[in-house]
């Protein structure tokens, strides 16, 4: 799938250029790292359908200002001392994750 693997490609650039922003709602940083662009392609060890994975590529570019301009968020304990918060403009719902006390980081994105 030639059209899949270009919008991939592109998608990585574009979250490789994201830079930490602050969320005020969380009064932190929010880091983009691997983990991230790695869970949009893969979920519980298996690859996430395609046309899920571009959906969610498509998203990425709202992805700091959902962030930093985030109205609520919601508060949940993971497993494996991993923390998580899912902040929205009310559009757009931006998974943060925290594992001990490292720094948060972008974890998904969905619409």
């Amino acid at each position: 799938m030639p059209d899949y693997e270009y919008k991939k490609k592109k998608a990585r650039l574009i979250y490789k250029s994201l830079a930490p922003v602050f969320c005020p709602i969380l009064k932190d940083w929010v880091q983009f790292n691997d983990h991230g662009f790695r869970h949009i392609l893969i979920k519980n060890n298996r690859a996430r359908p395609k046309n899920d994975q571009i959906r969610r590529f498509r998203l990425l570019p709202r992805a700091r200002k959902v962030i930093s301009g985030a109205i609520r968020y919601v508060y949940r304990q993971g497993k494996h001392d991993a923390s998580f918060w899912s902040v929205t403009d009310g559009k757009v719902k931006i998974l943060i994750r925290q594992i001990n006390t490292g720094r948060k980081h972008f974890f998904s994105i969905m619409d």
